[in-house]
């Protein structure tokens, strides 16, 4: 199996992509079982509870079942259409940021900008972008998120990126998250949420609110994203502290 050598995606994302390239391939078929735990860290020279993660990715992606006595079973060769994103802590964060590509629509003045409304922000200070999430024909969320403007970087520079917004904020200002608070509530789309994703008015949804914050605890970017519930998968991960594998 090979990993892929793309040093900005996680380890335990590059072996589930392996993984995944296993399965695709035919190396393991629907019906197959994986190699446990043991093996697969030996192959790849990482600890169990990276494979754990790894593992864990393709289960929610519908790839492959846990099955207790058995071992991991190989139930469909490609993941189902949603979006997956374990989140273990900060730097899960900003990875979400890569992983989920937003397409920009919409960059300009945060003037009538609801969201800063309900933050109670000045709108004059402060720029709004707008943007779908994942491929057009079915895009896993809609974003509307809002730039600081002493910060804030071209549009050019944001739609020319290779990677988050939050980066290209840094390379451009050299403004870099210290902090980063997020909501999660659920909620239903809207009409207007519904036609920009190709979804149903009223189908439930997960909104995230993400608020990240400079050094001196100052709010510099805010993303504002609803995903249909159905699209849209959350993983977390706990260890005990002082846990042997």
């Amino acid at each position: 199996m090979f990993v892929d050598s793309d040093a900005a995606q996680p380890l335990y994302r590059r072996i589930a992509s392996a993984l995944q390239g296993s399965i695709t391939s035919g190396q393991y078929p629907v019906g197959a079982v994986l190699p446990t735990e043991i093996e697969i860290s030996q192959a790849f020279g990482v600890c169990r509870q990276t494979v754990r993660d790894a593992l864990r990715i393709l289960s929610d992606s519908g790839v492959v079942r846990r099955r207790r006595r058995v071992g991991t079973v190989v139930i469909g060769r490609g993941p189902a259409a949603s979006f997956v994103q374990p989140l273990r802590g900060f730097e899960e964060l900003l990875q979400y940021a890569r992983n989920a590509r937003l397409t920009v629509d919409h960059y300009g003045p945060a003037t009538g900008s609801r969201l800063a409304r309900r933050l109670k922000l000045v709108p004059a200070e402060w720029l709004r972008v707008e943007g779908l999430r994942g491929p057009a024909s079915r895009p896993v969320g809609l974003t509307t998120a809002l730039i600081r403007r002493d910060c804030a970087p071209s549009r050019e520079a944001l739609e020319a990126r290779a990677n988050s917004f939050t980066e290209v904020i840094e390379q451009a200002s050299g403004i870099a998250a210290s902090r980063i608070d997020q909501e999660i509530t659920a909620c239903a789309l809207t009409r207007r949420e519904a036609e920009s994703l190709a979804a149903t008015a009223g189908a439930p949804a997960l909104r995230t609110l993400r608020r990240y914050f400079d050094q001196r605890d100052t709010p510099y970017f805010i993303a504002d994203s609803v995903h249909p519930a159905e699209r849209f998968i959350y993983t977390m991960s706990f260890n005990r502290c002082g846990a042997q594998e």
